[in-house]
């Protein structure tokens, strides 16, 4: 089951991030559908037209959150013949986390992985997840947030105009901060 310890650690930054895609429309490229509609695994229908789309992260291109988008845009260009493209922006080039969710949810921009903490700004009950030592182990948090559990609070998401794709993680029992060296 899941528990808690001590409050010094409510401080702890969040441990869990999320693959967003934006849910309505207006203001978004001209080119790409809301991202509601692009999902699934199926190959976009023969139209002729080509998308493209916009993925924005905080972070750098070593980074295995930018690693796996490009790895998507691969994945995504071969699946669709080329016809759908992804566009992967590292280091806040699109917006920092909280101006790229803010984006999402006005439908401004297409999609992102971000921490849980600026998500939580337009869906609180995200919260939770941040609490921390709030699984037992790594295994613990696959087999919930992979779940029904995950997936729940995933589809709610659409209550805040997001689409969450996945659940990432940078570490579920991690501890970190800017000023010190951490020691049990």
């Amino acid at each position: 089951m899941f528990r808690k310890k001590g409050s010094f650690v409510l401080a702890s930054i969040m441990s869990l991030s999320l693959f967003l895609a934006a849910c309505g429309g207006g203001g978004g490229q001209q080119t790409a559908p809301p991202a509601g509609q692009a999902g699934g695994t199926e190959a976009p229908k023969s139209d002729g037209q080509s998308y493209v789309f916009k993925a924005g992260h905080s972070l750098t291109e070593d980074h295995p959150y930018h690693l796996a988008l490009k790895k998507m845009a691969e994945d995504v260009d071969k699946r669709s013949n080329g016809k759908v493209k992804i566009e992967v922006y590292p280091l806040s080039q699109l917006g920092a986390e909280r101006e790229l969710t803010e984006a999402l949810t006005f439908g401004t921009a297409d999609m992102s992985i971000t921490s849980t903490a600026p998500v939580m700004n337009f869906h609180p009950k995200l919260g939770v997840l941040d609490l921390p030592f709030l699984f037992e182990s790594r295994e613990q948090a696959y087999k919930v947030l992979d779940g029904q559990v995950g997936q729940d609070i995933l589809k709610d998401l659409e209550n805040a105009n997001l689409v969450g794709l996945a659940w990432a993680e940078n570490g579920f029992r991690h501890i970190t901060n800017g000023s010190k060296v951490i020691k049990k």
